[in-house]
């Protein structure tokens, strides 16, 4: 359960607004039989708690597609768990996914074909005309996937690339992958991504603008 406070618009039979997103993304990091407050409603329970009921301060988290971070509180009363899992936010799994200053919106039957084919690949390609928004796509398919990455999501630039020899070097610094004298750094690269599991975005240019999202 997650608890915010605010006001919402309402709009036919129904609510929207930034308040719901908020909350909806709080509620996504919880486990099951966990009661999770933001700081809004964890001011106002201070105010007059409940007999018995008690406030864990869990810090600061980034929760997914918002753009600010959520100061957390855990509640605690008679009768609930009192230990959980760590929380399921974006900086739960390591990762470099830059903050989104827009929410994203609409765009689910792409996010869903491209989920699927990387279930059946271990590399897509999304190509496109310069500005058709292939590296929010694949920025905002990283953050929805982080948790199912044990060793994290991780967005590497290669655009600045001039000689294609150089791409293994560049993707080894980004991963802090370290280089071994005498051996190809391509080979000490494999090695590793193939002991962990990670999602790879490779952001690219020329010929055709492209992303590359690749699972290890």
């Amino acid at each position: 359960m997650a608890l915010h406070t605010g006001e919402t618009e309402e709009r036919g039979d129904d609510y929207v607004g930034p308040l719901l997103n908020r909350v909806a993304r709080l509620m996504s990091a919880g486990h099951g039989g966990q009661v999770l407050l933001t700081q809004t409603t964890g001011e106002l329970v201070r105010e007059a708690p409940p007999p018995g009921a008690s406030l864990r301060d869990l810090g600061e988290r980034r929760l997914r597609d918002l753009t600010r971070p959520e100061r957390i509180h855990n509640l605690l009363a008679p009768g609930l768990e009192a230990e959980f899992p760590p929380l399921e936010t974006v900086d739960a799994r390591p990762n470099n996914l830059p903050v989104q200053l827009t929410q994203f919106v609409g765009r689910e039957k792409t996010m869903a074909e491209v989920v699927a084919a990387l279930e059946r690949a271990h590399l897509v390609t999304l190509t496109g005309a310069g500005g058709a928004g292939k590296t929010r796509l694949a920025v905002q398919l990283g953050g929805e996937l982080l948790e199912r990455f044990t060793h994290g999501v991780w967005l590497i630039e290669l655009a600045s690339l001039t000689d294609g020899g150089e791409i293994a070097r560049a993707v080894a610094a980004a991963l802090g992958v370290e280089e071994v004298a005498g051996r190809p750094t391509a080979e000490t690269l494999v090695e590793r991504l193939a002991a962990e599991e990670r999602l790879v975005i490779l952001e690219t240019v020329a010929p055709r603008s492209s992303r590359a999202c690749a699972r290890t």
